[in-house]
């Protein structure tokens, strides 16, 4: 089982895996986790390695890549997870604060050519899965609907594409959808939820400032 997430040198969500990844090393340690770094300097993915074991890949991308298409990385590291011997692939948006055991609960129910994901039924179908936080079961139908998901990804610029590509082309590869408890992607910062889920226009509130910082903090001091 392996958990990936990425980021690129945007200072703001540079503090934001830091959070992270101090809030996991304390409530779900014993995590493997991958981390892409696009384009930020040697000495920030240094300090992640002083805050948990995490294995962390620097690449440099095009110049006239848009932040949008950066954000396609996920597909490419599930990919490479799955290609590396992972049964099991997690992305997690560094924005999220982890605040209880990932171990059991979280990876259960997920088998081969399966997706979990928090779906939302009654939104349009950019909204109806909740990209921020899904796993993936390996399987040969799990992995043609990543590379289906990268080919359709091709020359385009559109943040919200790969999420309604996860949702739009699900059913046409067979994947079985098992429905994510919200309290795995909670971006209302409920007392008993797992993650904590923090949307850009959810970052000022007062619960997740207290949590947010306090993490940080204690990563900012190692």
């Amino acid at each position: 089982m392996q958990i990936i997430t990425a980021i690129d040198n945007n200072p703001h969500y540079q503090n934001h895996l830091k959070a992270f990844l101090m809030s996991m090393n304390d409530n779900s340690p014993g995590q493997t986790v991958k981390v892409c770094l696009m384009d930020c300097d040697k000495e920030y993915g240094e300090s992640l390695k002083r805050i948990c074991d995490v294995d962390v890949v620097h690449i440099s991308t095009d110049p006239s890549q848009t932040a949008f298409q950066r954000n396609y990385i996920r597909h490419y590291m599930t990919r490479d997870g799955f290609n590396n011997g992972f049964k099991k692939v997690a992305w997690i948006d560094n924005d999220a604060l982890i605040r209880g055991d990932l171990r059991n609960e979280f990876w259960d129910d997920v088998v081969p050519g399966s997706i979990k994901v928090w779906a939302r039924k009654k939104k349009r179908d950019k909204y109806k899965f909740q990209g921020g936080v899904y796993i993936l079961g390996k399987s040969e139908k799990t992995k043609a609907y990543v590379d289906s998901i990268i080919t359709a990804l091709e020359k385009t610029d559109n943040w919200m594409l790969p999420q309604i590509l996860l949702y739009n082309m699900c059913e046409s590869h067979g994947i079985r959808h098992i429905q994510m408890d919200q309290k795995f992607n909670d971006s209302r910062f409920k007392d008993d939820s797992v993650i904590w889920h923090c949307k850009q226009t959810h970052f000022k509130e007062t619960e997740f400032q207290e949590e947010f910082q306090y993490y940080l903090g204690k990563a900012s001091r190692l």
